[in-house]
């Protein structure tokens, strides 16, 4: 795509994959986040004034794998400044799902311990 770097993470089976686009003239690097496990992930360092960071990171989870807390440390530890957008497969009644999974019960404790 003429004017963005691409990142992409093509999936072995099963279809899909993730992407992040950046455009050309953002200063940013690809960021490897350590031991993510069964989490999909692509991060991009994105350089901002005054000498700060912003990781940014696209995350998918597939159905039935748990979000562990690891998972979690694993994106949040890195940078002090983090956005995380994706999939996580989480469930709860409040985002219109019929029921409550043990992922959204692991990454709301997760949100509230780190307020």
């Amino acid at each position: 795509m003429p004017g963005y770097c691409v990142y992409h993470a093509d999936r072995n089976q099963f279809g899909g994959a993730l992407m992040l686009l950046v455009k050309d003239n953002v200063p940013h690097d690809q960021f490897v986040l350590p031991n993510v496990v069964n989490l999909e992930t692509i991060a991009i360092c994105l350089y901002l004034q005054y000498n700060t960071h912003l990781l940014f990171v696209s995350c998918y989870n597939p159905p039935y794998s748990p979000v562990l807390h690891s998972h979690l440390d694993s994106v949040f530890s890195s940078f002090d400044s983090v956005v995380l957008v994706g999939d996580l497969n989480c469930k709860r009644t409040a985002w219109n799902c019929s029921s409550v999974d043990r992922n959204v019960r692991t990454l709301l404790s997760y949100y509230h311990g780190i307020l």
